[in-house]
């Protein structure tokens, strides 16, 4: 996918993606922490990849390390 093609999230399709308050995304870029985000015009946007990157590394547990070791997709 190139870079014009991306898809990008606005910060309230974040919130409803994780149902979290806009204030918390606000906090989490104000200590840097977080996924990714880009400032666009005067827009906060995220990009669908790095979303979806940062839930990877989000996983905990066992059988998150055996579920991350399969390939894309899940088991076949």
């Amino acid at each position: 996918m190139t870079e014009a093609t991306q898809v990008y999230l606005r910060q309230r399709d974040l919130e409803a993606r994780w149902s979290l308050s806009g204030r918390t995304l606000e906090r989490w870029r104000a200590e840097n922490c977080g996924p990714p985000w880009y400032v666009i015009g005067n827009s906060i946007r995220y990009r669908l990849a790095d979303v979806e990157a940062f839930e990877r590394h989000q996983r905990h547990g066992a059988c998150a390390q055996r579920l991350s070791s399969l390939p894309e997709g899940g088991p076949q």
